[in-house]
């Protein structure tokens, strides 16, 4: 996206996504608006606890330095069956699942989660 577009406070930072917007058979970019109070604060316990479970390392932890630098206690699993074996020692207030992972994909996990009284609530 070229500079000239990015004006203003509300312009995002650099990186952000863009809407196009067609006038007349020409595509534009435009910025999308980055207002401060569109940066969601989640209110939550200082004791709040996120089970991250993603069977690529980088992303497992991307996602978990993102959550630390807010505040989140987190745990990491590699897959739906290492998250199964952990989730009642760690009794986490929130299980992150990707989908695809070998052994166990995040819905079977998300399932087997639901249908257990013990989790159904996270």
């Amino acid at each position: 996206m070229s500079e000239s577009l990015r004006t203003g406070p509300e312009s995002p930072p650099d990186g952000a996504d863009t809407e196009v917007a067609s006038a007349g058979g020409l595509r534009e970019e435009q910025p999308v608006p980055w207002p401060e109070q569109a940066r969601s604060r989640v209110e939550r316990s200082t004791s709040s606890r996120v089970l991250v479970v993603d069977d690529n390392k980088f992303v497992r932890q991307l996602i978990r330095v993102n959550l630390e630098l807010e505040g989140f206690e987190v745990v990491t699993a590699s897959d739906g069956l290492e998250c199964l074996e952990i989730v009642h020692q760690v009794r986490p207030d929130l299980v992150l699942l990707d989908v695809v992972m070998p052994r166990l994909d995040g819905l079977k996990t998300a399932a087997r989660l639901r249908a257990d009284p013990r989790t159904r609530d996270l």
